[in-house]
């Protein structure tokens, strides 16, 4: 039970997602307000701001920290202030980045099932190009008894080497 007109904190925290280019990658995120940030970072860092998040990420759900602060009323608390990035605006510590925190997710096999390898082996086999050819043979084997006989292949058409890769991906996450 709280006490009326206590002070409280409510926090919002912003799904962060992360995008992969040639030589940077972006965070992107919505505040509580609607209002989309995005942020230019380096992909070989690694730290607790959104800057250095991005290898976190591989791992890990990444949220934008908010909050507001408020009164108890009737054991709930009430917001006084505007939405406000918890670091940025002098909540946990001074920084240029927003807050950040980030929580493992766990991928199991049961929360991840492999997909059906079928639509993939059909897709290798209908891109591979060979032909089978026509097994011929000299003398013509009807009929004789105690002749040699050879036998050939014609036109068979098999690429000299070929590489096939599947990669399943399991659902998003």
């Amino acid at each position: 039970m709280h006490e009326d007109n206590s002070s409280c904190t409510v926090f919002y925290d912003a799904g962060v997602t992360f995008q992969d280019f040639p030589s940077y990658m972006t965070a992107t995120w919505t505040g509580p307000g609607g209002k989309t940030e995005s942020q230019r970072i380096d992909p070989n860092l690694d730290g607790q701001a959104i800057s250095t998040s991005a290898i976190k990420a591989a791992n890990r759900t990444v949220f934008a920290v908010y909050a507001q602060e408020g009164k108890y009323v009737d054991n709930q608390c009430q917001p006084t202030t505007p939405w406000r990035s918890w670091c940025r605006e002098g909540g946990a510590a001074a920084a240029t980045d927003p807050c950040i925190t980030s929580e493992d997710y766990r991928i199991t096999a049961a929360d991840s099932p492999p997909p059906p390898i079928a639509p993939y082996v059909s897709e290798a086999i209908g891109r591979l190009r060979a032909s089978a050819g026509i097994i011929n043979s000299l003398p013509n084997p009807k009929g004789l008894v105690n002749l040699a006989t050879c036998f050939w292949v014609d036109g068979m058409a098999v690429p000299g080497e070929q590489s096939y890769g599947v990669v399943l991906a399991g659902p998003p996450d």
